[in-house]
């Protein structure tokens, strides 16, 4: 199994390849095979279980063997061919009307050849197309995107559309090992980190149109994150803190800013890419030099009248021209603009009349530009993309930036650099430097070309090895916690569950505290219950004026005997405990229902994200899988006077029925009061009386009806669990490990 990334840049395409351990392969997709535990009360017997049907038959996770497994791939990281031999191209496509194909990112012989020899009797016309690249959808904005690129022409689009199907189609023929019939490889294509997911996911179907089987789009400056990270970890940024890292991606079209400080990353990109530099070349050596405005007058002669192609071809020349420049100024400190050959880009069209000379040029009057001059005629776009960057620097949630990852093709032009120094505070070491231990904070790429496309190949190993986990984790949760009715079904029971376990603990408490005569004893609580009391001697006296029991409990009112002994005053504070009660749980119904979710959660799911995580992570104190807990303060329990006067009954004829079973004499009127000299000694002790008082609270508990809005707490328990996996994600596509 291969993983193929593809970097069809603005201005160069390149791709690389990654092959995956076949062991290792298997050994991942081996969790795909799990158990659906559809119910809450399959849980507890199923999680013992549960890891072992993951992981079987076909081997045993072993998080330790994945890693060197895992490192054993990363070690065939290579460059894909594009072409023939060539590992990276233009970004440009001309028409060969000899082959009647296509030609991807000819050289400058071919380019000269598709453009020049043409029969124009036989309608035969020039066709080049470059800079064609570009969002397929106008952007939306959103608070992560806040771009509003328009959308590129129909034309450009099929230029586009013919460029990486032909792109793709090349790779294919150029490397042996990668072949479709049957497909061995997973492909993963990168995209301006600006692209909104509208503009993503219509350049993945764009691809896929194409006939390209792409996995997933990505974006630039993640890529470059992949790239890169192996250096980052190097300079000490750990797992746990891997914040205040800034990413620029400074290409041909665009230059796009990330940056990773926070829960999520800040994108935005800029419309300064490094295109304006030979364009704006172009237009002053138009307007201050004789020599080139000749040489563009001839071109578009020789190009049979036609000034845009003559344009394209100058503008693109250029383009190589500069990056010579920058290239011999990195190297040796001093440079000089060369000038175009005219006769080397183009032959005159049949029928133009015009004979291109080796004198003929697009060039200079004098000399060729040095660092000052080219500065000097840079000057507005060199402001323009230092308020690019300034502005990024304030943008709200861009942080501290202890790292800057600068990639891009673009990223050698000097000024970029120092640029980048100037407004971030970073710094590009000397080799001396580091040799001395300085700590250097601007990470660049001296092989800017294929950065993306490697990131790329590395970003797409972990996704292909992570599809069967992160499959099987969202397959449980389909049939759990994204199962609105599963959701429903089991909070109910589980609300229910808690409610009763919560107050049947409460209520025996007090219980508790009136056998080992602890109970305390409110100084209103006789007025209370006397006032529950009357309203039921009203109730039943009126309709049974001869009930025993009442009239002993109307008398037991005179006989009252304050402290904390009686009957009576455990009637009184159990009144008072259905008074106080909701208030006072409500703390303890919310903790217990976090502890019980949190329960589900960690059985249904969390065996799978450990899972997850050890595939990214070489340390599982990273893997912080807490779940942020959500809020159960919805959850109220209102006791009307129905339910008080039931339990106080319950209560009372309960006791009296125990009390003439047990005692040598029959209830009456003292029998509330009694104290402790009577239990003792007329063998009804407070212990034995107690079980069956427990027994009327285990029956009274079984009726509390709890007050809550299922749908709404079912929706947030669904979004905490979501968002844990979510998180979990993207710390693991941002994070993996020191490799």
């Amino acid at each position: 199994m291969y993983v193929i990334g593809i970097d069809f840049g603005h201005g160069e395409t390149s791709a690389a390849v990654l092959e995956v351990n076949d062991e290792l392969y298997e050994h991942v997709k081996s969790v795909e095979r799990i158990v659906d535990n559809s119910t809450l009360q399959q849980v507890e017997q199923e999680s013992d279980t549960c890891d072992e049907n993951m992981d079987s038959p076909t081997t045993e996770w072993n998080a330790e063997e994945i890693k060197k497994l895992l490192l054993k791939s990363f070690y065939t990281l290579k460059d894909l061919k594009i072409k023939g031999d060539t590992k990276s191209i233009k970004s440009i496509l001309c028409f060969d009307w000899k082959s009647q194909k296509w030609d991807i990112g000819p050289n400058d012989a071919k380019l000269k050849h598709c453009i020049s020899d043409l029969d124009v009797e036989q309608n035969q016309y020039p066709k080049l197309a470059a800079y064609f690249k570009g969002p397929l959808v106008d952007g939306r904005g959103s608070e992560q995107h806040s771009n509003t690129l328009s959308k590129i022409t129909d034309e450009n689009r099929d230029f586009f559309g013919d460029f990486v199907k032909n792109v793709f189609y090349s790779i294919i023929e150029s490397n042996t090992i990668i072949h479709r019939n049957p497909q061995n490889f997973r492909l993963y294509v990168a995209c301006p980190s600006e692209w909104d997911k509208c503009q993503i996911n219509e350049y993945l179907d764009f691809l896929q149109y194409e006939g390209l089987p792409c996995e997933e789009v990505i974006e630039e400056s993640r890529a470059a994150y992949m790239s890169f990270r192996d250096t980052i970890l190097g300079n000490s940024i750990e797992n746990k803190d891997n914040s205040g890292i800034l990413v620029i991606d400074f290409g041909s079209s665009t230059i796009d800013f990330t940056y990773y400080g926070g829960k999520e990353p800040i994108n935005h990109g800029y419309q300064h890419g490094a295109h304006i530099v030979e364009e704006t070349l172009f237009n002053y050596m138009i307007s201050h030099e004789t020599t080139a405005k000749k040489g563009f007058e001839k071109l578009t002669a020789a190009a049979g009248d036609n000034e845009k192609l003559a344009r394209t071809l100058l503008v693109y020349n250029l383009r190589n021209k500069k990056e010579k420049f920058y290239n011999d100024l990195g190297e040796n400190n001093e440079a000089e603009l060369d000038d175009v050959v005219l006769k080397t880009i183009m032959h005159p069209v049949n029928g133009s009349g015009v004979t291109l000379n080796s004198g003929d040029c697009f060039g200079f009057d004098d000399y060729g530009y040095n660092e000052t001059k080219m500065e000097e005629i840079l000057a507005d776009y060199i402001k323009d993309i230092t308020s690019d960057f300034s502005d990024f620097k304030h943008k709200e949630g861009v942080g501290n930036v202890n790292f800057v990852i600068l990639t891009g093709g673009a990223s050698k032009m000097n000024f970029v650099r120092r640029l980048t120094e100037d407004v971030y505070g970073v710094h590009k070491c000397t080799s001396e430097e580091i040799e001395n231990g300085v700590k250097e904070t601007l990470l660049t790429d001296d092989n800017a070309t294929f950065s993306i496309s490697r990131g790329i190949a590395k970003y797409g190993t972990y996704r292909t090895l992570s599809a069967p986990i992160r499959n099987a984790i969202e397959y449980r949760l389909d049939t759990t916690w994204r199962n609105f009715n599963w959701v429903k079904e089991n909070l109910n029971e589980l609300i229910s569950q808690v409610v009763y376990d919560v107050y049947h603990e409460y209520f025996c408490g007090i219980l508790d505290e009136w056998v080992k005569m602890h109970s305390n004893i409110k100084s209103d609580a006789k007025k209370n219950l006397n006032k529950v009391l009357e309203q039921i001697y009203k109730d039943i006296l009126k309709k049974d004026p001869d009930n025993y029991i009442w009239k002993c409990i109307k008398e037991a009112e005179a006989l009252f005997v304050p402290g904390a002994r009686s009957i009576h005053a455990l009637l009184r504070v159990l009144y008072d405990g259905i008074e106080l009660s909701d208030k006072e749980n409500r703390d303890v119904i919310n903790k217990l229902m976090q502890e019980k979710f949190n329960f589900m959660v960690n059985e249904l799911v969390d065996p799978l994200l450990k899972k997850y995580i050890s595939l990214y992570f070489e340390d599982e104190s990273n893997s912080n899988l807490e779940t942020k807990l959500p809020e159960f303060y919805e959850i109220k329990i209102a006791f009307g006077k129905t339910e008080k006067i039931s339990l106080l009954r319950n209560l009372i004829e309960k006791i009296c029925s125990k009390i003439n079973s047990t005692a040598l004499r029959t209830f009456n009127a003292n029998s509330l009061n009694c104290d402790r000299n009577y239990f003792n000694g007329r063998h009804l002790s407070r212990v034995s009386l107690s079980q069956t008082i427990e027994d009327v609270i285990a029956e009274f508990c079984h009726t509390i009806t709890p007050k809550f809005n299922i749908e709404t707490i079912s929706t947030l328990c669904m979004n905490c669990v979501n968002n844990k996996y979510e998180e979990i994600k993207y710390r693991c596509e941002l994070e993996p490990y020191h490799l």
